[in-house]
């Protein structure tokens, strides 16, 4: 497992994404073509909403390759996902509209107490554009990866990225 701690400037966004970068290209396993372009715009969005939302001075983000997939967490101290909010009071596993565009939709699931499941749906017709919600960042996310989880430990936010290597 590789740690990397991101300070939170602007200034350290890019840097971070290109050390976070070099580490993937140098993997000893079999990857995808497609694998740093989604390790890049994941790691880029990880990393800009805790520019734009924690209230920390720093996050860490942990890489580490298991069962053939490569793991990303992204933790940070602060507030809560306002998304867990909205569900925690709907059924667990009920799946509720987080955000969409004119393509993709975004849809929170409540596996458990404080913790979200994000799944996608692609839309194959063009939807009315004062529809489309916030959140177009754990959009691409949800995109890019196999599986994207949110989990509050107070005070503690954990993303988890999983992105199948071959």
């Amino acid at each position: 497992m590789q740690l990397f701690n991101f300070n939170h400037h602007p200034h350290a966004l890019s840097p971070m994404v290109k050390e976070i970068m070099a580490h993937v290209q140098q993997l000893p396993y079999s990857i995808t073509d497609d694998l740093p372009f989604k390790v890049k715009y994941i790691v880029t969005e990880l990393l800009t909403n805790a520019l734009k939302h924690s209230v920390a001075a720093q996050s860490s983000i942990h890489l580490s390759v298991n069962n053939g997939y490569l793991h990303i967490h992204k933790a940070d101290e602060g507030a809560p996902l306002p998304i867990l909010l909205k569900l925690a009071v709907t059924k667990t596993g009920q799946p509720i509209l987080v955000g969409q565009d004119v393509l993709y939709r975004l849809y929170g699931i409540q596996e458990e107490k404080n913790r979200i499941k994000f799944i996608g749906e692609e839309l194959e017709c063009i939807i009315d554009v004062n529809q489309v919600t916030e959140h177009f960042g754990l959009q691409i996310i949800t995109r890019m990866a196999d599986e994207f989880i949110y989990q509050y430990d107070e005070p503690t936010n954990l993303f988890t990225v999983r992105i199948k290597l071959d």
